[in-house]
């Protein structure tokens, strides 16, 4: 499993997280704290589309003209 499948999981899996961790007696504070939540929102879309956009990068006898459609 990818790095971004993980943060992908984690991310959906967050509230069953925060409840397991507070059941144990291990608050984790930045699962309430809404900014960390959008910074974890944002790296998980960006990890998402950089890893899109580097299978569409790779490959063999691909001229740089077709690559760089890709990134703009």
């Amino acid at each position: 499993m990818s790095r971004g499948n993980i943060l992908m999981c984690f991310y959906e899996q967050r509230d069953e997280v925060k409840q397991y961790m507070e059941m144990k007696g291990t608050p984790v504070m930045e699962l309430s704290d809404t900014k960390w939540l959008c910074d974890l929102a944002f790296m998980v879309d960006i990890t998402k589309y950089l890893s899109k956009l580097n299978v569409k990068l790779q490959g063999h006898k691909h001229l740089l003209s077709s690559l760089l459609s890709n990134v703009e």
